[in-house]
């Protein structure tokens, strides 16, 4: 422990950084993705969320050394309102957070639209997280789930993951604290009046609960269903929190449209993100971080034209079929290498010009070829020289134009 001074400059330190991160954020649909670590500060993003659209992860926060500070500032932090993550939840080495119970209260739904690689809830080398406390988790659906080398965590034998997701033949759970070390006591045990439900899950007829004061809910089978257990709207996923009300549900099975939830986006409106119907105009205005510019394809707002399809114009909106090969465009290009070779697979036009200067290798018109086979059309200049293992220009094939628009003058 460090003397009275670093404790009071650490008090003093997280005291400020809680007020930054309580500090309130207008969005509730919050995104693309959310990356929380090193700096604390970033759980700001989280205020008023009700949905993270894509991943949420949390890592790399705080040391051992700090532990004890940690764990006040984790019991103190709080997101109540989020209900669904559309991608994956990862958490990896956030030192003193000992449970998930607090800080998402009323997680519902992981989508896992885009996985971690095939995980959708990931939990690793937290070396402080005795549970994992997130009792409202209702459903996980697509993806599975990687629980691994958490020294300290119990309740795992207690929880009946296929209660949750399809997938738990997929799953991997390992080095956590053995079974025979953790007490995993459910509610109401030690009273001799249990109040939580059994079944059977991987050969374990046991009771099932996510923490000592929180049943796992199992009721409605997979189904939503109230705190009551009631079962909820057919279109609801998680919970609700009324019966028979689609506009009640913490997540939708199909679609979210202006507060309820629809088996399908209605007519003026385009599925987004494979949960919630949007606007063309929002359409056009929405962009992730690997995208400039969206398309609309049958119903569907996308990043871009799906295969065989193409923009009807350079300004569109909206696809067309390709006659034929559909043109991919890529920017101009020095090939030197294999690696500079295969950024331009499946490139049928090169906006710009087009270098080779490939000095060594083995097989290389063969390999050029399997690359560049697919360009028809160079809008610049094609120059190869210093290409002395060069046989043939076989693997430029498919070239029919050089536009020239920008000369060579040697």
């Amino acid at each position: 422990m460090g003397s009275g001074t670093e404790w009071r400059d650490l008090t003093l330190f997280w005291g400020l950084m809680l007020g930054l991160i309580l500090r309130p954020a207008t969005a509730e649909i919050c995104g693309p993705s959310i990356d929380i670590g090193n700096d604390i500060s970033e759980f700001r993003r989280l205020e008023n969320c009700t949905v993270v659209e894509g991943y949420l992860q949390i890592l790399l926060i705080g040391d051992k050394n700090n532990n004890n500070i940690n764990q006040e500032f984790f019991r103190s932090l709080s997101f109540p309102k989020l209900t669904m993550v559309t991608d994956y939840l990862l958490l990896f080495r956030v030192s003193g957070l000992d449970s998930l119970s607090t800080l998402f209260p009323n997680l519902a739904v992981i989508r896992g639209r885009n996985l971690f690689y095939n995980y959708a809830l990931v939990i690793f080398e937290m070396t402080s997280l005795k549970d994992i406390g997130l009792f409202n988790l209702r459903n996980i659906t697509r993806g599975a789930i990687r629980i691994e080398k958490n020294p300290e965590l119990c309740y795992l034998d207690s929880v009946d993951w296929s209660l949750i997701l399809d997938a738990e033949f997929n799953n991997y759970i390992a080095g956590n604290k053995q079974s025979k070390e953790c007490s995993d006591v459910c509610p109401g045990i030690m009273e001799n009046s249990p109040q939580c439900s059994k079944t059977m899950f991987n050969n374990n007829y046991n009771y099932r609960c996510w923490t000592s004061n929180h049943c796992q809910k199992e009721k409605c089978a997979r189904r939503a269903c109230t705190l009551e257990g009631e079962c909820c709207h057919p279109q609801c996923l998680g919970s609700c929190s009324s019966p028979s009300s689609d506009t009640s549900c913490a997540a939708c099975v199909h679609y979210f449209h202006r507060g309820r939830c629809v088996a399908d986006c209605p007519p003026g409106t385009f599925r987004f993100e494979g949960w919630r119907c949007i606007s063309a105009e929002l359409c056009s205005k929405v962009h992730l971080p690997d995208s400039n510019s969206f398309y609309i394809h049958d119903g569907e707002c996308m990043t871009e034209c799906p295969s065989g399809y193409m923009p009807k114009t350079p300004s569109s909106m909206y696809c067309k079929a390709c006659d034929g090969l559909c043109d991919k465009v890529c920017e101009e290009k020095v090939i030197d290498s294999m690696d500079a070779a295969q950024s331009l697979k499946g490139c049928t036009v090169i906006q710009g010009n087009l270098h080779i200067n490939i000095r060594r290798g083995h097989n290389i018109v063969a390999e050029l070829e399997s690359f560049t086979g697919l360009i028809q059309r160079v809008t610049g200049n094609v120059r190869i020289r210093h290409s002395h293992t060069l046989t043939s220009l076989a693997f430029l094939r498919s070239l029919k134009h050089i536009e020239g628009r920008e000369l060579l003058d040697e």
